[in-house]
């Protein structure tokens, strides 16, 4: 009996993870050209269609990650998942702070990193929510120097 829960459980597993795959690869097209073509009237700086989100420090009792395309233009910065429905909108005005660090202290002080990434630089975004609350979110991206740069002549940089 053990035997046969064990076997429904990592067929399960493995079928989780091959729908995901599914998905993403379905996806990953479909919305990058949804995107491309929202935001081709205010002008795409810099697309990353490969970021890794890793969360939201408001998210509880973890916050939620994955791949998804970040989106720099010249009113905002846009990220979208592949997979699933987290999507953020954050116009300049509402971004407090950018930086880069190595690793994003967020949901309770417990430290994220993506597997695979340690040592790697991500974007650290500060910003009000629309609610008026202060929050916090990051992303691993490629380019982040031209990113950054790109990001310090429209946002405070530090």
């Amino acid at each position: 009996m053990g035997l046969v829960i064990n076997l429904i459980v990592v067929a399960a597993f493995v079928l989780f993870f091959v729908l995901l795959i599914y998905f993403y690869k379905r996806n990953k097209p479909i919305i990058l050209n949804q995107i491309k073509q929202r935001f081709e009237s205010e002008g795409i700086l810099s697309l990353c269609e490969d970021s890794y989100f890793v969360g939201l420090a408001s998210s509880s009792p973890a916050p939620a990650g994955g791949y998804g395309v970040w989106v720099l233009t010249s009113k905002r910065v846009y990220s979208r998942a592949y997979v699933g429905p987290f999507e953020l909108d954050l116009p300049f005005e509402r971004i407090l702070e950018v930086k880069a660090a190595e690793k994003l202290q967020v949901a309770k002080g417990i430290s994220y990193h993506y597997h695979g990434k340690e040592g790697k630089m991500l974007i650290v975004m500060r910003f009000m929510t629309e609610d008026n609350q202060e929050d916090s979110t990051a992303w691993y991206v490629s380019g982040l120097e031209e990113k950054m740069e790109l990001l310090r002549q429209k946002v405070l940089v530090t």
